[in-house]
C-alpha cells in the first residue's frame, strides 16, 4: 500500500520475485475527467527478472490501444538495456499510428540497415 501527501492510498502488486508488476495510485481528478480516477502503471520482466516493458497510465486506461504509452527495452547478452523503444498512440485526439522514440545506451551503436544513410531502420513495432 502507498500513501500520498493527502493521505489517499494506492496499491502495488508484485511478481513472485518481488518486482513491482502493477502500481495503482490513489484516485485523483484529472483534467477532462468528472470524477477521481486512479493511475495504473504496469511492468513486465524476462525470466531473469530484467525489466523488458512498462506501460504508463495513459496506456492502461480502459479502451487504450494495445501497446500505447509503453516502453520496450532491448537487452544485451548481460541483461543490460541497450535500446528503449517508446510508443504512444490512441490518446484523445490521436491517430492509431505508432510514433517511436528510439534511445540507444551511450557507447552502443545500433545496427544500421541498408546503405549508409545514417537512418536507423526498425521493423514494424508490433513485430518487435
Amino acid at each position: 500500500m502507498t500513501t500520498d501527501g493527502t493521505g489517499a492510498q494506492g496499491t502495488v502488486e508484485f511478481t513472485a520475485m518481488d518486482q513491482p508488476s502493477k502500481v495503482t495510485s490513489a484516485a485523483v481528478v484529472h483534467a477532462g475527467e468528472a470524477s477521481a480516477v486512479p493511475e495504473v502503471s504496469a511492468y513486465a520482466y524476462d525470466p531473469a527478472q530484467h525489466l523488458v516493458a512498462e506501460t504508463k497510465p495513459m496506456g492502461a486506461k480502459a479502451g487504450a490501444a494495445a501497446g500505447s504509452y509503453s516502453t520496450k527495452y532491448v537487452l544485451d547478452e548481460n541483461g543490460q538495456p541497450v535500446v528503449s523503444i517508446r510508443r504512444s498512440r490512441g490518446g484523445p485526439g490521436e491517430s492509431d499510428e505508432v510514433p517511436l522514440a528510439l534511445r540507444v545506451r551511450p557507447g552502443q551503436q545500433p545496427h544500421r540497415a541498408g546503405g549508409g544513410s545514417g537512418r536507423q531502420e526498425l521493423p514494424h513495432p508490433d513485430l518487435l
